[in-house]
């Protein structure tokens, strides 16, 4: 008859001890993707990433904060853009996305570059009336009048002015 001792050695080596442990907690795909919808979730509550912004949300989250500042301090007037979302539901969502301390840059920056601009647009006796966004074709013609292609005038933002 085998000893107590021998049985345990035999049968419960460190090594099948370990395999038992790892087969007891192995993820089965569910799992897997119960765990990945956590950390989705973690990251939202974390929310975006400092210093993570893409190019393309920077140049327009700054083309809609220019406007808004030489706006007056409100979204410009636009025709709804592709996914048919106005200037302020745009800037909405790219604010969402992007970290707070890297919108607080990016407002001071627009407020300047409007403040910079307005000068230019305030001179002999004008002043700004109208300011649109005009970031998809065909956008320029409606608020213009002036028939043009985005190659031929890629402006996303058209400021008018009127003599005081």
């Amino acid at each position: 008859m085998q000893s107590f001792k021998d049985f345990i050695k035999e049968n419960l080596s460190l090594e099948a001890i370990l395999k038992a442990l790892d087969k007891e907690h192995e993820q089965t795909p569910e799992q897997d993707e119960y765990v990945e919808d956590l950390n989705l979730q973690e990251a939202k509550a974390k929310g975006p990433e400092e210093g993570k912004v893409m190019a393309n949300t920077k140049g327009v989250m700054h083309e809609l904060l220019v406007g808004y500042h030489l706006n007056g301090g409100k979204h410009m007037a636009n025709h709804a853009n592709k996914n048919g979302e106005s200037a302020k539901q745009v800037h909405d969502k790219l604010k969402s996305s992007i970290h707070p301390n890297d919108y607080k840059k990016m407002h001071a920056r627009a407020k300047s570059a409007a403040n910079d601009l307005r000068p230019h647009f305030e001179k002999n006796g004008h002043k700004i009336h109208t300011v649109h966004w005009t970031s998809k074709a065909g956008d320029l013609e409606s608020s213009t009048g002036i028939k043009a292609s985005q190659k031929e005038d890629p402006s996303d933002i058209v400021v008018t002015t009127h003599k005081k």
